[in-house]
């Protein structure tokens, strides 16, 4: 008999300390992504990495919560990891209700809207894991769920997987973060 793998991924909330050097450093890097750029407000981003486990969901995280706690942005946090989604681990929510159940359309974005203990953050989690999950992200689906959920918040954060540049979020979103350690 197989034991369920628990999670020993701490929350989210547990090492994120707001007044910490790390903190402040999440702040500024804040203020200088979603800066108008000549005019042009920045509402979305593509968070994404060369490589496995250079931190973007935890970067992502920081992000979100800082942007929902001090700019009081509403704010969403996706999870487009489809492989190896870590979102829902690290805010202790269900995986399943997210992405791959809003693009297969058995779900409208709205309802995929998943609560945190910050009430101007909100998590899209990744959702069932498909066989080859990058099907999913052909066509214009992706810009037409991206531009849904932006209807509804000020600041939309997508944790995709590394190395994603595929045009479907490149096309559809205000800029695009990579994080390198």
């Amino acid at each position: 008999m197989k034991m369920a793998k628990k999670n020993k991924r701490a929350s989210i909330f547990k090492q994120y300390h707001a007044e910490s050097p790390v903190g402040t450093e999440f702040r500024r890097l804040l203020h200088n992504v979603t800066r108008p750029v000549e005019g042009n407000e920045r509402k979305s981003f593509l968070i994404t990495s060369a490589m496995l486990s250079e931190g973007k969901s935890t970067i992502s995280s920081h992000l979100a919560i800082t942007a929902a706690s001090f700019k009081k942005k509403r704010t969403v946090l996706i999870d487009c990891d489809l492989r190896r989604p870590v979102i829902h681990q690290m805010f202790d929510l269900p995986l399943e209700g997210g992405v791959t159940e809003i693009i297969e359309g058995s779900v409208k974005p709205e309802e995929a809207f998943k609560s945190t203990s910050i009430d101007s953050l909100m998590i899209v989690t990744a959702g069932a894991i498909r066989k080859n999950p990058t099907e999913l992200f052909e066509g214009e689906k992706v810009k037409q769920v991206i531009e849904q959920v932006e209807f509804y918040f000020d600041l939309v954060l997508i944790d995709c997987a590394p190395g994603s540049s595929k045009t479907a979020f490149l096309n559809s979103t205000s800029a695009s973060l990579y994080i390198r350690l």
